[in-house]
């Protein structure tokens, strides 16, 4: 979250620079952007770019329903009005070439 707000205040603040300045600024809307390259970013000026590695944690989800098959992955979760919904791939057999079957699967 903290990393999204920084995120989100230095657009707000090259916006504004680049306002200032004259320049024609990309209109984005309302959306979120993730900045992983300077496409958006005019310059930085005592920063930089960088992304966190990730911290190994407890385990969040456990796949062992017979269903599921022996391996799981694309996991996608959105929120549908009050409800979270989670939709992701289950498959028989060792990759995702050769399988005895693939399964779409819902949470």
């Amino acid at each position: 979250m903290k990393m999204i707000l920084t995120s989100a205040f230095l657009l707000v603040l090259g916006l504004v620079q680049v306002h200032a300045l004259g320049d024609e600024v990309i209109d984005i809307g309302s959306r979120l952007e993730l900045f992983v390259d300077d496409y958006l970013i005019d310059r930085i000026t005592n920063a930089k770019l960088m992304l966190h590695k990730p911290i190994p944690q407890e385990v969040a989800l456990v796949h062992d329903e017979p269903w599921e098959g022996n391996n799981c992955g694309y996991h996608t979760v959105f929120q549908d009005g009050e409800l979270y919904r989670m939709y992701y791939r289950g498959f028989r057999g060792t990759d995702f070439i050769e399988h005895e079957g693939m399964f779409t699967c819902y949470a």
